[in-house]
C-alpha cells in the first residue's frame, strides 16, 4: 500500500514540467513553420528557374530557325 504521507510534494514540479513542455512544443512549431516556408520557397524558385530556362531555350530555337530560314531565302535569290 502507498502511504499518502509519502506522496507529498508541491505542484511546482508539475508547473515547471508543463512550462518546459510548452516551450519545447513552441520551438517545434516555429521550426515546422520555417521548414514549410523554406520548402514552399524552394518549389517556387525551382519553378521560376525551370520556366526561365524553357523560355531561353524557346528563344534560342526560334532564333536559329529564323536565321536558317533567312539563309535559305537568300540562297534561293
Amino acid at each position: 500500500m502507498i502511504n499518502l504521507n509519502q506522496v507529498t510534494g508541491s505542484t511546482d514540479n508539475a508547473k515547471y514540467f508543463s512550462q518546459g513542455l510548452i516551450a519545447v512544443e513552441l520551438i517545434g512549431f516555429i521550426f515546422a513553420c520555417c521548414l514549410a516556408n523554406n520548402i514552399r520557397n524552394y518549389k517556387l524558385i525551382s519553378k521560376t528557374v525551370i520556366m526561365a530556362v524553357n523560355i531561353m531555350y524557346f528563344i534560342t530555337i526560334s532564333y536559329e530557325l529564323l536565321s536558317f530560314s533567312l539563309k535559305n531565302k537568300q540562297k534561293k535569290q
